[in-house]
């Protein structure tokens, strides 16, 4: 498909997201697509899989698309969702490439990764809060696994930008690049390496730590709360209001496209 570019060489394939319309938000169609071509990947002998985007107006990937989204739909059933455990789960390395700014759910794809690289000029964002989107525990530990509490806490609490350096120090970023062309040579320096092990050892790797770094038992107890209180928030009125306010930011009460996408403190409930 047209938003997502596929290709391959020298046992490298690079996926690429493409979708300027929506500043690069996922929608099913595309969700389903990066699961494809991950498949095709395997298929072909593929070693390395590196994902990237042409970034609109300064941006990776807005996150989900919002146009598809319903309050009182469960993020658990979503294709986007189904797109990380793809990545997270797929033998072949994924090699995160990041330029500008790597908006809310696409935050996963960084998370589901094995390795990310980026620009000195990208940052992250995660806006759930500003909005009152909760999440189950499996997708908050999948934050654990990668970053500090503390780091963590400070992405969902404030909505607040975190530049390229403090995601490198949290763990969120491998490392950072002064130029396009370094972080290109180094991306495929990594490649290199890792195509010269053993297919099998890398994935027995990358499945085990993958596991081991996943494994937060809760009790039956703390699960059922947590459920009732995520159906609670996502029945909420005011999550439909900010969801609305949003979507007139980006749209327009006429449905068409204004601006660039507005920044997390440019929301508020109405």
């Amino acid at each position: 498909m047209d938003k997502i570019d596929f290709r391959f060489e020298d046992k490298v394939a690079t996926i690429t997201i493409d979708n300027p319309c929506t500043r690069n938000a996922f929608d099913a169609e595309m969700s389903k697509a990066v699961i494809s071509c991950l498949e095709q990947a395997e298929k072909l002998g593929v070693r390395v899989v590196v994902i990237k985007a042409q970034t609109s107006h300064g941006i990776f990937s807005a996150g989900h698309d919002l146009n598809e989204y319903r309050p009182d739909d469960d993020l658990a059933d979503d294709p986007i969702f189904a797109m990380f455990e793809a990545i997270y789960a797929s033998p072949l390395p994924v090699i995160a490439q990041v330029e500008g700014t790597v908006y809310a759910g696409a935050l996963w794809l960084l998370l589901a990764a094995d390795l990310v690289y980026a620009l000195k000029t990208a940052s992250v964002v995660m806006t759930a809060n500003r909005l009152g989107i909760p999440f189950n525990p499996k997708d908050y530990s999948r934050f654990l696994s990668v970053a500090g509490l503390h780091s963590i806490k400070e992405l969902f609490l404030t909505a607040a930008p975190m530049n390229a350096e403090d995601a490198r120090c949290a763990g969120i970023f491998n490392d950072i690049f002064e130029t396009p062309v370094a972080l290109d040579r180094r991306i495929g320096a990594v490649a290199n390496r890792i195509a010269r092990c053993t297919p099998q050892g890398i994935a027995n790797t990358k499945l085990q730590l993958n596991q081991l770094a996943s494994a937060v038992p809760l009790s039956d107890e703390q699960t059922a709360g947590i459920a009732c209180k995520r159906a609670e928030l996502l029945k909420d009125p005011a999550l439909l209001i900010r969801t609305q306010t949003l979507m007139t930011h980006l749209h327009g009460a006429s449905g068409k496209k204004r601006g660039p996408l507005p920044h997390p403190t440019q929301i508020r409930d109405r």
